[in-house]
């Protein structure tokens, strides 16, 4: 667990310490210490009809797995534990890859291609360095943000989330550049297993504005130094 403030160290994924996982539509896989990879969404930013496919496919795939949507959240929850790690994965990495193609098409208002949209949203990602975790890499597009984070000790990187965002959104509504709700509520996160993930990440996050064909002033990008080999 990272507990020096003044200098932070990449925690990956330890299979010998607990986890915990929740589940809204995503799985959520938590563990102390560690590092992840976070995307959040502006609520435009994928199609309704999009949604409304993938729940089908996840309904079809947990059905035929043993998990109806009948059953417990905490029955569901547990239901899914047990399946094979290999299935599991494979089914949270289609979910994930699914929606980083889709947000790569530029659905929506893309209100994140204005300069002080993103600058408002760096400020956010930067504001709790060090204090309630640690800031990776980070790219703002024009409708997701893909970042690297570390949160510090106990702290809940959910909640730490959820005040950046509401921070953000009501900052963007004093400046005028938005009305109404701004975020899609739940945000995809991965526990980096290892620094090989991690340099998969950090590559995904710096080449991804070239993927979606962006020109340098419709993204920000942020590359930190404390993730480099030491």
């Amino acid at each position: 667990m990272t507990t020096d403030h003044d200098n932070p160290v990449f925690r990956g994924f330890d299979p010998l310490s607990p986890t915990r996982l929740y589940r809204r539509n995503l799985p959520h896989w938590r563990q102390d210490g560690a590092t992840y990879f976070v995307t959040f969404r502006l609520g435009d930013s994928i199609p309704r009809d999009v949604c409304l496919g993938w729940q089908e496919q996840d309904r079809v795939w947990l059905t035929a797995n043993g998990i109806e949507g009948l059953l417990s959240e905490s029955r569901c929850q547990a239901l899914y534990e047990k399946l094979p790690e290999k299935a599991r994965r494979g089914f949270e990495q289609r979910a994930g890859r699914r929606m980083h193609v889709e947000l790569d098409r530029s659905h929506g208002s893309c209100l994140l291609r204005q300069p002080a949209a993103r600058e408002v949203i760096t400020h956010a990602l930067k504001h709790f360095e060090g204090e309630r975790w640690w800031t990776g890499d980070f790219v703002v597009m024009p409708n997701h943000v893909h970042g690297l984070f570390q949160p510090i000790e106990s702290q809940n990187l959910e909640d730490t989330l959820g005040s950046i965002k509401g921070f953000v959104s009501t900052r963007l509504t004093k400046l005028g550049v938005k009305t109404g709700e701004l975020w899609q509520s739940e945000n995809y996160d991965r526990l980096v297993r290892d620094r090989t993930e991690l340099l998969v990440w950090r590559r995904y996050i710096e080449r991804n504005p070239g993927k979606a064909g962006l020109e340098a002033s419709g993204y920000t990008y942020y590359r930190c130094d404390w993730l480099d080999d030491k």
